[in-house]
């Protein structure tokens, strides 16, 4: 085929006709301005997030052009915006893949022009790095009760790290019962043991760390209960009790003979009878248990089976009704 078209000074072509001979049939097409080399596309490549530390290799190789192929565009990587006191350079930043390590937390971003054969230049294409850590958050757990001398496995595994970094673990007993000697089996584990040596409460904290920074502690609560546990908790309940107005119960004197049946109890567990002292706690807790296991205080008279409740203020007898089930739990 032979065809020709005008061009202008600046070397491009003009709206014109390009004439092309096809085995002797003569064709004829309108050109137009505008079909010359054009500026080739800069793709820096995805916003990245990393370790203040850490080297970030950036990949450029997806530019593109119209006539050059990308392997031969020429490359230009430069930053534009580092964090305050930074003075990272880039490495190899006339290639396709240079090379950052961010020396300071913040936000860093980097413009990459790439230009063809003939000169032009692409637009700017920008690619953000992030080198802010996200603390992790540290989860010890839920609350346990068990009996002295018996173990407790701790669960710091739903703890975790927004930037998926590894955890390290590190647990500390915070308060416990006086004279307690107890302590965890290995306080770096995210799974310890630990075994109660006396009733009370065992505060533990757990703190974790994704190499760059602390989470915030968090704690959890192992209760170890026996009998000195259930006379703390009567003792709670009678206080409870003598501090509660007269209308929250179905009889005058019935304040009063709550008390002292939680008195009798505690004279069953200073004897060591906890057998004792379990059937006639049982005893009580049936005339508080209405609100609790049938939505209301149990009535006197009415043909039930079960006893009526001396605490008719379901609010009350709820508060009561927990102490003393935690007491038979300790017991039994």
């Amino acid at each position: 085929a032979n065809g020709r078209f005008a061009v202008d000074a600046a070397g491009d072509p003009t709206p014109s006709t390009l004439t092309v001979n096809d085995g002797g049939v003569t064709r004829t097409f309108q050109l137009s301005a505008g079909c010359g080399n054009e500026p080739p596309t800069a793709v820096a490549g995805p916003d990245r997030s990393i370790h203040a530390g850490d080297t970030v290799t950036f990949d450029g190789s997806g530019s593109f052009d119209d006539q050059t192929a990308s392997v031969d565009l020429l490359y230009a990587w430069t930053i534009v915006q580092r964090p305050s006191g930074s003075v990272a350079v880039l490495l190899d930043a006339n290639t396709a893949t240079p090379r950052l390590t961010a020396d300071r937390p913040g936000a860093y971003e980097v413009e990459l022009v790439v230009t063809d054969e003939e000169g032009l230049d692409s637009t700017p294409d920008l690619v953000s790095v992030s080198s802010e850590n996200i603390a992790p958050t540290a989860d010890a757990g839920s609350d346990q009760v068990v009996d002295v001398d018996e173990k407790a496995m701790l669960d710091g595994l739903g703890s975790s790290d927004p930037d998926g970094d590894a955890l390290l673990y590190r647990w500390e007993i915070v308060s416990a019962p006086a004279g307690s000697i107890a302590a965890l089996d290995d306080e770096t584990s995210p799974m310890p043991m630990l075994t109660p040596d006396l009733e009370g409460a065992y505060v533990v904290a757990l703190v974790v760390n994704d190499g760059f920074a602390d989470s915030a502690p968090d704690e959890v609560t192992i209760t170890a209960i026996g009998p000195l546990y259930a006379k703390t908790l009567l003792g709670d309940a009678c206080d409870l009790i003598a501090a509660m107005p007269a209308s929250s119960f179905d009889a005058k004197g019935h304040r009063r003979s709550l008390c002292n049946e939680i008195s009798r109890i505690l004279k069953f567990i200073d004897r060591e009878d906890l057998n004792g002292a379990v059937a006639h706690l049982g005893g009580l807790i049936e005339r508080v248990d209405g609100c609790s296991l049938r939505s209301g205080p149990d009535p006197k008279g009415g043909g039930q089976t079960y006893a009526a409740d001396h605490i008719v203020d379901c609010d009350d007898q709820l508060d009561v009704y927990d102490l003393l089930v935690g007491a038979l739990d300790a017991l039994s």
